[in-house]
């Protein structure tokens, strides 16, 4: 192992090389965290043949693979957990991008200049798209926004190559496809080409200022592994993928540690996301007597009076800016809620006969619901106070709805949603909600109910946090970054909910 001469505390040598990276010396510390599985097979003694899974170090020099997105990570476990790394540039440093250029003038769509941000900001990263986006409007997107940089574009068929060019040329971009069998002729500031092709001498890919990713999938290939292994490949590097796709978790764990853990979202062209922050409120309530999953709902949530009571009394301390009382249900980390700063508040549900429930307690709110709900099944008494709220100006500071009722409300109207039902999965936020223009980024704080009164109830809890780690809906007080390194650990059982 080398080290420093301080007892107990080594110093690992991580060396850059452009794209991978590796210690000089034992890392087995490190690869307790930094490892994936993959499925093979294996002979069994009976003649038959089993599957089996492998862990496989995300570190180990043989075979090489593109791993330097881990780098962030290393240097947080390491400032975590009081060890040292020092990082070798066994290369030479990556070119500095001038600031974005405004590109509206250029494309005949809205641009994402979040993207370009992204791209100026770090070294590498995934962009996700949403299913309207096109990968060519992005790429064309960042040659005009960085005009004196030199691009790859790598693609796995002659399809894709074929497309990008028609597309780029199409709008007056200077693109070139490299093509393998004719010889190199895609030497220009922006050269597309199969990973085999880009490996061409004249096409200088090593010098490339920025590379791109069509498919960032098919990097994890051997062909994509061994263009990004070439040493001294200095470039930037990011990868598109399509936001909605379901990925394996070895997928997954190796485009982290191909492109790192530093993102940018494309819902749609000239839109980004809301930069949604969760609160998980930990109070205790009576165990609730259920024999099925409706009857843990309905006598757990729905007409749990002590629930109830707290997000209506939590729901009204945030909309009058009452610190103390926002502070007796949620933790103080949580800033930006716990303060005396008055809030914009939708108390959110799915059900009828629950937002007729909630309504008894804060009657003067107004209520918003789909246009299709029918009343009829509630009390009479209930029904008459659903009308009056339903005639209600809603006035931007409060609002009692159902997910249908939201969807029918200004995007940014609220800045604070909270989720009063239950169930697994994303709270119901309607779509529209989380999205907004590339020029007015805003976050949205979502509070949560981390119920225990039933066992049903605590699995629906702990699926929605799992989901909105997953979605990238991350706790008031993280670092997105951090929060990211944290999901990553977490599928290796190295952090657990609590």
């Amino acid at each position: 192992m080398s080290t420093s001469q301080t007892i107990n505390h080594p110093t690992y040598y991580l060396e850059d090389y452009g794209q991978y990276m590796s210690f000089d010396s034992d890392a087995t510390i490190f690869e307790e965290w930094l490892w994936t599985e993959r499925l093979t097979t294996i002979a069994k003694s009976d003649g038959t043949v089993a599957a089996v899974k492998l862990r496989e170090s995300l570190l180990s020099p043989s075979p090489r693979r593109a791993n330097r997105g881990l780098i962030e990570l290393i240097e947080y476990l390491a400032h975590e957990h009081n060890l040292t790394v020092q990082r070798r540039l066994m290369t030479r440093p990556r070119n500095r991008l001038p600031m974005p250029a405004q590109v509206a003038s250029f494309v005949s769509w809205p641009p994402s200049s979040h993207v370009h941000e992204l791209v100026h900001d770090h070294d590498s990263g995934l962009i996700y798209l949403g299913r309207r986006v096109g990968r060519e409007q992005i790429i064309a997107e960042l040659t005009r926004a960085f005009p004196s940089s030199t691009f790859a574009i790598m693609v796995a068929t002659n399809q894709q190559a074929d497309k990008v060019q028609a597309k780029l040329k199409g709008w007056g971009i200077d693109a070139q496809k490299v093509n393998e069998r004719r010889g190199a002729s895609g030497a220009g500031r922006c050269s597309i080409g199969l990973f085999r092709a880009l490996q061409a001498r004249e096409v200088e890919f090593e010098k490339r200022d920025v590379i791109i990713a069509y498919d960032a999938l098919e990097t994890i290939s051997e062909n994509g592994q061994m263009l990004l292994t070439i040493p001294d490949v200095c470039g930037r590097l990011f990868g598109l993928l399509d936001h909605d796709a379901n990925r394996m978790q070895r997928q997954s764990d190796l485009l982290a540690s191909t492109f790192g853990f530093r993102q940018a979202i494309v819902p749609m062209h000239g839109r980004r996301p809301v930069d949604v922050r969760t609160a998980f409120i930990r109070k205790r309530f009576s165990d609730t007597a259920a024999q099925t999953a409706y009857q843990a709902k309905r006598n757990g949530i729905w007409y749990n009076n002590d629930r109830n009571q707290m997000l209506t009394s939590l729901a009204c301390g945030l909309a009058e800016g009452n610190g103390e009382k926002v502070s007796r249900y949620l933790n103080a980390t949580n800033i930006g809620l716990c303060c005396n700063a008055q809030h914009r508040v939708a108390l959110l549900t799915d059900s009828i006969e629950h937002l007729a429930q909630l309504a008894t307690t804060i009657e003067s709110w107004p209520i918003r619901v789909s246009a299709s709900v029918d009343l009829t099944g509630l009390p009479a008494e209930k029904q008459r106070l659903m009308v009056r709220g339903t005639q209600r100006w809603v006035d931007g500071q409060t609002l009692l709805a159902t997910p249908g009722g939201l969807a029918n409300i200004q995007p940014g109207t609220f800045d604070a949603i909270l989720w009063a039902g239950g169930g697994p999965g994303l709270p119901p936020i309607p779509s529209s909600q989380l999205t907004t223009a590339r020029h007015s980024p805003r976050s949205l704080y979502v509070i949560d109910v981390k119920d225990r009164h039933h066992s049903q109830l605590r699995r629906w809890s702990h699926a929605r946090q799992k989901a909105c780690l997953d979605a990238g809906w991350i706790d008031g007080a993280e670092c997105p970054v951090q929060a990211a390194f944290q999901a990553f650990l977490e599928r290796r059982n190295q952090e657990v909910f609590v």
